[in-house]
């Protein structure tokens, strides 16, 4: 099965040097532009275009939609739905 891009998250077991796959609809790198080797940086925009926009849409075609927003304390998660609104650029979704 191919999956898109962005939709895969890998985690390395410090200990071991395991690797694990886990596989979602959406998966996000936005700690840092700079950071190399883990991921596409993904801006409130990006999250928005790619989320917000289509859920957005269904709703006002009458559909229900949820957005699940999953992960460890201060990864980002509110910051993702709420943003920082005085920010241009930075609003959440």
């Amino acid at each position: 099965q191919t999956l898109e891009k962005g939709s895969k998250t890998w985690v390395t077991n410090p200990l071991t040097d395991e690797m694990k796959e886990f596989k979602f609809d959406f998966s996000f790198q936005s700690s840092s532009p700079d950071e190399q080797g883990i991921g596409d940086y993904a801006s409130q925009d990006t999250v928005y275009c790619l989320l917000g926009v289509p859920m957005l849409d269904n709703c006002l075609e009458g559909k229900n939609v949820c957005l699940f927003a999953y992960g460890q304390t201060g990864s980002g998660k509110s910051y993702s739905m709420l943003g920082k609104p005085s920010t241009p650029g930075e609003e959440g979704v």
